[in-house]
């Protein structure tokens, strides 16, 4: 039998950083996760003045891009 071969202490610390610095296959959320992670934020735009019906069309039309003005229905 042959004798195993050791990995050197800064190798494994080497392979850790790689494998800590992979980027996030994950791409993606749920719509519920969506609508969990932007809760605050629905709520803000409902104390702005908006409706439901008007936050999910901006939601619906933006998919991230950014809204500039805007006016709040009252």
């Amino acid at each position: 039998m042959g004798k195993f071969k050791r990995i050197p202490v800064k190798d494994i610390n080497a392979m850790r950083k790689i494998l800590d610095d992979l980027p996030d296959r994950n791409l993606g959320k749920t719509r519920e996760e969506a609508a969990e992670l932007l809760n605050a934020n629905i709520l803000k735009a409902f104390e702005k003045g908006y409706t439901v019906k008007e936050v999910a069309a901006i939601m619906a039309e933006g998919k991230g891009a950014s809204r500039e003005g805007g006016s709040a229905k009252t």
